[in-house]
């Protein structure tokens, strides 16, 4: 089986971040906004369109942070800036009405209130959080590969 691979985005503002709040098979969690390459489409190009069609805005994807591999898929997280556009206004196929896939709201929260969600993958979160400790809202360092479980 081939994994599913995405790229996502890591947007702060304002001392908030960008995190896509969602509701399926009985489970609530957030997940960093951003979503699956298409054939013939660069790991730059992927999170660009997933943003533009997830949250309505234009971003510039800046570094690549995180690689994170489980036996189902592969996730490249971008710290990113947020050039243009108005947050809210995504037209993807997570909003059309007969969506299978459950509730997408893309909200903007504080960094300070991320341990206290239920950010997935778990062990994404805990770099991130670390992270911010660490860094701010200016993560620059060289890409960090991460596995799951497996």
């Amino acid at each position: 089986m081939e994994k599913r691979i995405t790229s996502r985005a890591i947007i702060f503002c304002d001392n908030q971040i960008i995190l896509m709040y969602r509701e399926n098979s009985n489970r609530v969690y957030y997940t960093l906004p951003g979503g699956g390459l298409e054939d013939n489409e660069d790991l730059s190009n992927c999170v660009i369109r997933e943003i533009k069609e997830e949250l309505g805005i234009d971003i510039i994807p800046q570094k690549e942070i995180y690689y994170y591999e489980d036996s189902k898929s592969i996730h490249h997280y971008f710290t990113s800036k947020w050039i243009s556009g108005c947050f809210g206004t995504g037209q993807g196929e997570e909003y059309e009405k007969d969506n299978i896939g459950g509730i997408y709201i893309p909200q903007l929260i504080d960094i300070q209130k991320l341990s206290d969600l239920s950010l997935v993958p778990q062990e994404i979160k805990i770099q991130l959080i670390e992270d911010i400790k660490n860094f701010g809202t200016e993560i620059n360092h060289e890409k960090i590969i991460i596995k799951g479980n497996y």
